[in-house]
């Protein structure tokens, strides 16, 4: 998660986290889903999607959002490689949705589709 800190300067909903989304700006929600059903003890090597979702309130500008969007993908463009804690994290590919309302939001999925190897 320490890869999409910084990038943009919005508060960010992690999950199992409390957070209350600020009702007239724009905010960050973040979401690993893993690709293996391996115990995670065993695997040195995974992938897997970090889910980041760009949430801009309603009527506000579209080109912002995506101009968002796409600072969030320059910076976790494929090949771009992370480490934390004795852990790699490499980028494959992402993938975006287009403009979705939800609640009383406009969004956008970011799909970080990601390799990682766990030191043990």
């Amino acid at each position: 998660m320490v890869a999409i800190e910084g990038i943009l300067p919005y508060p960010i909903k992690y999950e199992g986290k409390l957070f209350k989304p600020p009702p007239d700006t724009p905010w960050i929600e973040i979401k690993h889903i893993p690709t293996t059903t391996e115990p995670l003890q065993t695997v040195e090597k995974l992938g897997g999607i970090l889910q980041i979702d760009i949430n801009h309130p309603l009527d506000t500008s579209a080109p912002k959002l995506l101009e968002d969007a796409d600072k969030v993908k320059a910076r976790l463009r494929p090949h771009v490689r992370f480490e934390y804690n004795g852990q790699s994290f490499t980028v494959r590919k992402v993938d975006y949705s287009q403009i979705l309302i939800k609640d009383n939001y406009n969004v956008i999925h970011l799909s970080i589709y990601y390799k990682a190897t766990i030191n043990f």
